[in-house]
């Protein structure tokens, strides 16, 4: 128990290889014995039965059914290993409105779906600490909170989002926001309030997001970034005819920000281009596939995306200037930013210089981060030229080795867990 106590995950997502929030949890628990581990998830997509073997699903549709039908509706242990094909790629917002997240929270908190069976589960692994991924859901932070306090053991928490301090509707807006917003903000910081107060221990994506947890309330917390399994490959020189390559996410304007990008490609030469790899709405397809300099490919697995990353002579990450998003997206660091930076690939940010993966790119040097066009082709002229890239890629090869390697991030991850006890 002192070296791997038995830890009670839950998460929206389970631990998967295949989505970037399973593969985050996923990095933190490596080396955990399986045997110690459980997860309480909404979505078992693709678990990895490679880290824990130990699963427990209700699907929200299962926690709507189970009002009428009880706990004999929902998945529970039954979990299975398979492939998934839903392509991971998010647009963006998922149609999560104020009043739909209310009846959310009301459907989980009335409890039919938690029953005997769900109670058996968790006492047959007796848990010594519990760990809740913060999210927009109210209802699994009381969970969470209500286990660890039930059996007195401690409660960390690992967040990679910044709700509490957000003014605005970040959810997708609707006619009935006017009423609903207000009361699912209320009940959201009610939980979340009462949740850190009740963490023995706190986990953050990175140091702006700690930064501003600590001064809303003062707690023991520590910063352990998303880890790559990739190898650093150094690259000194750029090809004569560059592959120049974004892939991700693309909902929340990104393919705005790449068609700015395929721009000033062009405007460097006509022979330069951008490919774009992801899930995109047919709209954006629509916009990417009429840009200047910029070739949309569409969705490829993640064995390919990391075949790409090594075949690029530079990696994009983008992030739309837009007054709205600037708000929601000050914490926002993707995943492929770890990616990048460890497989030695030269790596652009174009993003506004506020958020918290620009100033991280800024501070480490890892990378080459700009705001605007003008700046990112003065930069590209540079890079395209092979200039700086040695020293560039020396800094990202340090910031790979002490921010974003997995064993010492599970390490570190085990020792906050220590921590918790003390």
């Amino acid at each position: 128990m002192k070296e791997y106590p038995r830890l009670l995950v839950l998460s929206n997502n389970s631990l998967s290889k295949s989505n970037s929030n399973g593969r985050t949890l996923g990095s933190l628990l490596q080396g955990w014995p399986k045997e110690r581990l459980a997860q309480f998830a909404i979505m078992c997509i693709d678990p990895d039965f490679d880290v824990c073997e130990n699963y427990y699903q209700v699907r929200d549709s299962e926690a709507l059914k189970s009002i009428l039908r009880g706990e004999t509706c929902v998945t529970g242990i039954n979990v299975k290993s398979s492939v998934s094909t839903i392509q991971q790629s998010s647009y963006g917002k998922s149609g999560k409105t104020a009043m739909k997240m209310l009846a959310r929270n009301a459907v989980w908190n009335l409890g039919r779906w938690n029953g005997k069976r769900f109670k058996q589960w968790i006492d047959d692994f007796a848990p010594e600490a519990v760990m809740v991924q913060s999210g927009d859901s109210a209802f699994m932070l009381r969970l969470a909170r209500k286990i660890a306090c039930r059996r007195n053991i401690p409660l960390l928490m690992f967040n990679t989002e910044g709700y509490i301090f957000f003014d605005h509707n970040f959810l997708t807006h609707h006619w009935s926001d006017l009423l609903f917003f207000p009361i699912f903000k209320k009940q959201y910081y009610r939980e979340f309030k009462k949740t850190i107060k009740t963490t023995a221990f706190a986990i953050y994506a990175n140091d702006k997001l700690k930064n501003d947890y600590q001064s809303y309330f003062e707690h023991h917390a520590d910063t352990i970034y998303t880890a790559s399994s990739l190898e650093f490959h150094f690259k000194s020189s750029i090809s004569k005819t560059p592959r120049i390559s974004y892939l991700g996410n693309l909902g929340i304007k990104r393919p705005e920000a790449l068609v700015e990008v395929g721009q000033v490609l062009q405007s460097i030469s006509p022979d330069l281009h951008i490919d774009v790899y992801g899930n995109a709405k047919p709209e954006s397809i629509n916009l990417l596939n009429n840009a200047p300099g910029v070739e949309y490919k569409g969705f490829v697995s993640y064995d390919r995306v990391k075949e790409i990353i090594y075949e690029s002579d530079i990696l994009f990450h983008v992030e739309k200037n837009d007054s709205v998003l600037c708000k929601e997206l000050r914490y926002a660091f993707s995943t492929k930013i770890a990616d990048s930076i460890c497989s030695g690939t030269p790596f652009v940010l174009y993003a506004p210089s506020h958020l918290a993966c620009s100033q991280y790119v800024r501070e480490t040097g890892a990378g080459w981060q700009v705001s605007t066009p003008v700046e990112l082709k003065a930069i590209l002229i540079e890079i395209l030229d092979s200039h700086g890239i040695a020293a560039v890629s020396a800094r990202a090869h340090e910031t790979a080795t002490n921010n974003h390697n997995g064993i010492k991030n599970a390490e570190r991850f085990r020792q906050n867990v220590i921590n918790a006890f003390r």
